[in-house]
């Protein structure tokens, strides 16, 4: 266990929302893209917006119940920004719109499953604990999502529908919020984002 440092955890917390914020806006381009030429759409993976969106929202969850204004913050502005990618991709995406429909229901009842379980059936004093470790499956589905590009990758030998610098800024996000978890002695922080970065 670490003894906590105010000054590095100052740091760790304003370099995370740094890197997060940077890692939320980078599919703006191509976000932008599919709203200026909507067949761009087609290229794009929904389920990584739609489980981030997911991820995002438990985030805030745990944020509020450990009282940690950085996890609160920084997830809350994702959940208004994977919001918006959502939406866009919807909107122009004809071919979207039915796998992400489906994607927005399956995530609905998953989260109305995990606030009854942790809500109203989960006993209070585990409450952080059960809330963090769903969250951080949901993390790690997350990073891995666009895996599901990768055989699309190399059967077509193109890097077309790879989304580069949302790779590197995840790296960069799970490097930043693993050295955060670990000053702060959080392992539902740390845990899942070294396993993060390894998908990254």
């Amino acid at each position: 266990m670490v003894e906590e440092d105010p000054v590095k955890i100052g740091i760790a917390s304003i370099l995370c929302i740094v890197i997060t914020l940077a890692l939320y806006a980078s599919p703006w381009k191509t976000v932008k893209e599919v709203k200026d030429q909507p067949a761009n759409g087609n290229l794009l993976s929904s389920v990584t917006f739609v489980v981030s969106l997911l991820c995002c929202v438990m985030w805030t969850g745990y944020g509020v119940l450990i009282s940690d204004r950085t996890v609160i913050l920084i997830n809350a502005m994702g959940s208004l920004a994977y919001v918006y990618y959502v939406f866009v991709i919807y909107s122009y995406c004809p071919s979207q719109q039915k796998p992400i429909s489906t994607q927005l229901v399956y995530a609905s009842v998953f989260l109305s499953c995990v606030c009854l379980y942790i809500f109203g059936f989960g006993k209070a004093e585990y409450r952080i604990l059960n809330l963090g470790v769903i969250s951080s499956l949901v993390n790690t589905i997350m990073f891995a999502a666009p895996l599901e590009k990768m055989v699309e990758v190399v059967r077509n030998k193109s890097t077309e529908s790879m989304i580069l610098n949302l790779a590197v800024m995840s790296l960069a996000c799970a490097v930043a919020w693993s050295y955060y978890g670990y000053l702060i002695n959080d392992n539902i922080v740390l845990i899942p984002n070294l396993i993060a970065g390894l998908f990254a």
